[in-house]
């Protein structure tokens, strides 16, 4: 039987929904882990800061975490505000049964509240810090652990000597949060125990620090990420070593960015002086509306039932028309590897169904009816705009310049391509015409099926692994740029010469689109070929389901009836 991932945080409350058991709980769910929780203490808290705090008893704090341990799997857990020795030790005693273990050692709120009673701090170094496996200190809170006069780390080299020292006190692995730097640098220091980089494996994060007083639960939402990554992980199977603790962190940092920018410019507090307001926990839950149907299996199989029948009838009854492009084919001249091929072949069965198509056989044979072509474009142009979307979050996600550089520049060129072609279009009479009726039918905004695509593809940019997004987003790549190079091979010069959509069939067998194909197919080679095999199998199935998306996009457009 199949199940989530299973996230426990062991922390206290905020009734202003910014930190603590209520932050993390969003970071869960954000995340894609499902979220379960044991309160330490119930805090009189807002965006001004703490009022009051009431501990629970630790035989009570007891009973809440053996009720969830005793009845859910968890794969990862947390521990937030422990408040004091007795559920310090309490956490401790559990460690083994609270599968991998994050430490924020709260000691301190935004606001200058003490978090952690005195006694509480050196059973934190003693009995916590051994049986942690990641530990999640700012800056002061590294100095405390570390020593009563111990200096908060001034800068990088600093501080990476602080992880050192953390992780000689038993974690295996410290993360060093550099938010507090006065020196205007943000860089976040991992410490991971890895043999294979004779010892210790040090990785540094820098990033651009986000002008904005609303930092209210930053580090909660922080360890919250880290936390259901790494229980989708470990509910996968794979081993969480030093990469994949390098991953997650990589990972969570990347959504807590996300989330400050989305939040940096609220006002939630009634009282805005002086208020630290929360980060957008749910920054990458955006949907557009009817998103949340297009993933119901019932409307899903009725669309497959009824795009396989149209195929069918068409190749009866018109097997004597010129056909459209062969998408189906074993090979593709774009595939970087074996990876790349096995996806390709993985879509084989929507591409060939996408083959069958009567908008695309029609297409080709430049019998198509323009009011079904411009719907399909203004389909599109709503499609476009969601996929340049998906490919920024992509630029900002990757470690790498060169494929942000990449991303970002696609993003920028979908829109400006969308917007050529439609000037173009309405140019024309006969098309302007076209577009007129679906004016006047009411139906230039998005249908179902486009928001059903834009919203799973935005999704999958913004919660999947990198590399699962990128196969999401690949075949809208490859998939047309197979279009182009088999309808311009199939018309030639002479045949496009006169053909009513031989701008548009230009457009995607232009050697500029072959060569970002090829640069996109080789991101996804490169990114398969070092990802873990759970990993390369959500990639190949967010390949499949965009080939499957691409051929309800191109049916839905000869159907103007079925969403009228």
């Amino acid at each position: 039987m199949t199940r989530p991932p299973v996230a426990l945080t062991i922390a206290g409350t905020d009734p202003s929904g910014g930190a603590g058991i209520q932050a993390d709980l969003k970071a869960f769910t954000a995340r894609r882990a499902y979220g379960t929780s044991v309160l330490t203490a119930l805090v009189a808290q807002n965006t001004h800061g703490v009022e009051r705090i009431y501990p629970l008893e630790t035989g009570f704090v007891a009973d809440q975490l053996e009720s969830v341990l005793s009845d859910l799997p968890v794969d990862a857990a947390k521990t937030g505000m422990l408040f004091n020795a007795g559920i310090v030790e309490l956490v401790a005693a559990q460690s083994a049964r609270l599968g991998f273990l994050v430490v924020d050692p709260v000691m301190v709120s935004t606001s200058g509240h003490p978090l952690l009673e005195e006694d509480a701090v050196a059973a934190m170094r003693e009995r916590l810090l051994p049986v942690a496996d990641l530990v999640t200190p700012n800056l002061p809170e590294a100095a405390l652990l570390l020593g009563e006069d111990e200096p908060a780390a001034a800068d990088p080299a600093a501080m990476r000597a602080q992880a050192r020292r953390l992780l000689d006190r038993g974690p295996a692995a410290v993360l060093l949060k550099g938010g507090h730097l006065d020196s205007g640098e943000l860089v976040d220091v991992l410490a991971v125990r890895d043999e294979s980089a004779g010892g210790v494996r040090i990785e540094e994060f820098p990033g651009r620090r986000v002008d904005t007083p609303h930092t209210h639960g930053t580090g909660c939402t922080l360890s919250a990420a880290i936390v259901a990554e790494i229980a989708r992980s470990r509910q996968e199977g794979e081993a969480i070593d030093a990469d994949g603790i390098v991953r997650a962190v990589r990972a969570a940092l990347g959504y807590l960015s996300r989330a400050l920018r989305s939040g940096a410019a609220w006002q939630l507090s009634l009282r805005p002086e002086g208020s630290h307001g929360p980060v957008d926990h749910l920054v990458d839950l955006t949907t557009t509306p009817g998103a949340a149907s297009a993933g119901d299996a019932a409307v899903q199989e009725a669309a497959d039932a009824a795009v396989q029948e149209a195929a069918d009838a068409a190749v009866r009854e018109a097997a004597d028309e010129p056909r459209g492009p062969e998408l189906a084919g074993p090979t593709s001249r774009w595939a970087a590897g074996e990876h790349s091929q096995a996806a390709w072949d993985a879509g084989a069965d929507y591409r060939r169904q996408t083959d069958e198509l009567p908008f695309l056989r029609e297409l080709a044979g430049g019998t198509l009816d323009r009011l079904s072509f411009v719907n399909y474009i203004v389909q599109d142009e709503h499609y476009l705009l969601g996929y340049a979307r998906a490919m920024s979050l992509l630029a900002a996600r990757t470690g790498s310049t060169e494929e942000a550089r990449f991303w970002a520049g696609n993003a920028a060129e979908a829109i400006a391509e969308e917007q050529r072609m439609h000037a173009n279009l309405l140019a024309d009479s006969a098309f302007a015409a076209a577009m007129q009726q679906l004016e006047d039918r009411g139906l230039t905004a998005p249908s179902p099926t486009t928001e059903g695509y834009t919203s799973w593809l935005v999704s999958q940019a913004a919660v999947a692994e990198y590399e699962v997004a990128v196969a999401a987003v690949l075949p809208c790549f490859w998939i047309y740029a197979q279009l182009g190079k088999d309808l311009k091979a199939r018309l030639g010069e002479t045949g496009l010469e006169g053909h009513p959509y031989r701008e548009w069939i230009a457009a995607y067998g232009a050697p500029e689109f072959d060569e970002a194909v090829r640069q996109a197919v080789g991101i996804f080679e490169r990114s398969a070929a070092s990802a873990p095999a759970p990993v390369r199998e959500r990639m190949i199935a967010a390949f499949t389901q965009a080939c499957r998306y691409e051929r309800d996009f191109f049916d839905h457009a000869h159907r103007l009836r079925t969403w009228e």
